[in-house]
């Protein structure tokens, strides 16, 4: 990895939101050659949201124009390898590490959604409730549910298929 580009990520992971920078900026590879940052995305679709999202672009060439003023900024999108007709997609969205069930907050606005939760997490796949919508006033939990929900259903895949790693 590029040391500026180090550099850069440590400062728009304190001046982003933390769901912005885990999401968007953190999977970006980078290398430099000739006076030229290239940040490519994962996916075109990512790519594609950066681009749209001109505050997380301005805010990425800014933190890369205060470290090296001269270092020209270019996003792409990352080659990936060839994919056989057996290999599975795998979802790659960032879980928070620390948003679990066991360390959610249980009050009246939030029980019901964290026990349905609950239940699809352990039962992905067979749950009845399809679709599952969580909606409420900020600072009830939906981001800390959705998350523990994400590392629960995890670990009841690997349970059931332990092939799938």
């Amino acid at each position: 990895m590029s040391q500026t580009w180090a550099k850069c990520l440590d400062f728009l992971k304190g001046s982003l939101p933390l769901g912005e920078y885990s999401v968007w900026v953190k999977p970006l590879q980078a290398s430099e050659r000739n006076e030229t940052l290239y940040l490519n995305a994962p996916s075109a679709s990512a790519l594609k949201y950066i681009h749209n999202h001109k505050s997380l672009e301005a805010a990425i060439v800014l933190a890369v124009s205060e470290q090296d003023k001269k270092l020209k900024v270019r996003f792409g999108v990352a080659e990936s390898g060839k994919k056989t007709k057996n290999q599975t997609k795998h979802h790659t969205t960032p879980l928070f590490p620390e948003y679990t069930f066991d360390n959610l907050v249980l009050g009246t606005a939030n029980q019901v959604a964290a026990l349905a939760s609950r239940q699809i997490a352990e039962k992905i796949g067979s749950s009845p409730y399809n679709p599952f919508i969580i909606y409420g006033e900020s600072g009830l939990g939906k981001t800390h549910l959705m998350q523990a929900a994400g590392h629960l259903s995890k670990l009841s895949l690997l349970a059931t298929n332990p092939q799938k790693t």
